[in-house]
């Protein structure tokens, strides 16, 4: 929230004011120009893995051997950038660090702050909070900025070739990130930091508990106070073991949503294009041939199908869904008469398109189309408690589209019907 980005830039913002900020601009601009050289090599790579499987395909040997060749020169390059991206995030870290650790030992043992510190117990181990915690926060900080950076480089780099592919592919990684995204940063990443926040200071407890019987040895063996020592100790690691337990229990959870959401991502874009894959203009067999109205018909019955199933899907998981689902499913069968009645006619009478494309029968455009449907899938997936509104809105919207269509019907045909 707004408070706690105010509480990091009152931490961070001193180092880019101070008379490190030349250095650490140097640096951060170095890191962006190594950040842009890493999105084209990870350009060029994409295209030259493509190119090794089309040249096996094809038989091509001469193709192939070129394509090694151009990835073996491209990699003699990449390599130190990734090196040297690297090399330089961990300098500037390092120097911010050196200064933000000097910053905290200054105000610490000025005006004797660490008496008073001590006196009230305010803050807890500030020893370990200047030691490690300083350089867990440049670390973590640096690393997250240029996280960000480069995934929003490489965005604006990928999102044309994936725009010439499919705009609904599109739509849907994005929508597909953003609930990742939302889910791993609410559902799991709050508890973690709590409880990575406790590890920190019960750690630090159980050291500073084994350095103060370091210290008072002697005392100690003289009261024989080692059976009173060692329980405390005990229980200062259990209460460590207890925050574990509770840490890994979490983070095992996250894993299994993670490798979830990474490895569906094999299967579902796939799903998403899997209209083009059928229709017979984007087959192999269409390519080298023609095209096929079994695949112009597998093509339809495959959007129609997924368009259905997604409402089906959101009523079985509640009734309070049924009504709406059962809407938007008719509206979804109105848009698909009107737009297979439509296509019929067309082609009694001849009539063609291009605007979408070569297509297996005349393709009549509307205000809710795929693009569309699968934005609002996308939503419906991100505020699931918010279906029933989202889906009657778009069931208004596709009879809007339904009428739209009936409009183009009536000044399409509404003269005489050729003859044949």
């Amino acid at each position: 929230d707004l408070m706690r980005w105010r509480r990091f830039w009152a931490i961070a913002g001193p180092f880019w004011r101070s008379e490190e900020r030349w250095r650490a601009g140097v640096l951060v601009a170095l890191l962006g120009v190594l950040l842009l050289g890493q999105t084209g090599f990870n350009l060029q790579f994409v295209r030259q893995s493509g190119e090794l499987t089309s040249a096996l395909a094809a038989g091509n040997a001469d193709r192939f051997w070129a394509s090694i060749r151009f990835t073996l020169a491209l990699l003699a390059v990449a390599v130190p950038i990734w090196a040297t991206y690297y090399w330089v995030r961990d300098t500037l870290g390092l120097h911010w660090r050196r200064w933000l650790t000097g910053r905290f030992l200054d105000a610490w043992l000025g005006n004797r702050a660490y008496y008073a510190l001590g006196a009230r117990g305010d803050i807890d181990n500030p020893d370990q909070r200047i030691a490690e915690d300083v350089a867990t926060f440049t670390q973590q900080s640096l690393y997250f900025l240029m996280v960000a950076l480069g995934a929003a480089i490489q965005l604006a780099a990928f999102v044309a070739l994936l725009w010439s592919i499919s705009r609904e592919l599109v739509w849907f990684l994005v929508g597909y990130a953003v609930f990742g995204t939302a889910m791993t940063t609410l559902v799991f990443g709050r508890p973690l930091v709590g409880l990575n926040f406790r590890q920190l200071r019960r750690e630090a407890d159980f050291r500073f508990g084994l350095v103060r019987i370091r210290e008072h040895a002697e005392p100690i063996a003289f009261s024989h106070g080692e059976r009173d020592e060692a329980e405390r100790a005990k229980r200062g690691f259990d209460r460590v073991f207890r925050n574990v337990r509770r840490l890994l229990r979490t983070q095992f959870a996250l894993n299994l949503f993670q490798y979830a959401f990474s490895f569906l991502t094999i299967v579902l874009p796939s799903a998403i294009i899997a209209n083009r894959v059928l229709d017979g203009l984007d087959g192999a067999v269409a390519r080298a041939t023609r095209l096929t109205d079994f695949g112009g018909y597998l093509d339809i019955v495959g959007d129609f199908l997924f368009y259905v199933a997604v409402p089906v899907g959101f009523a079985l998981a509640s009734p309070a869904n049924l009504l709406p689902a059962l809407l938007l499913v008719a509206s979804f069968t109105l848009t698909g008469i009107s737009f297979l009645a439509f296509a019929v006619i067309a082609g009694k009478r001849g009539l063609e398109t291009a605007a979408h494309g070569r297509k297996s029968f005349f393709y009549n455009t509307g205000l809710a189309e795929g693009t569309e449907t699968i934005a609002i899938f996308i939503a419906m997936l991100l505020w699931p408690a918010h279906f029933p509104v989202i889906a009657l809105a778009y069931a208004g919207l596709c009879l809007v589209t339904v009428v739209q269509r009936s409009l183009a019907a009536w000044h399409s045909f509404a003269g005489e019907s050729p003859p044949g």
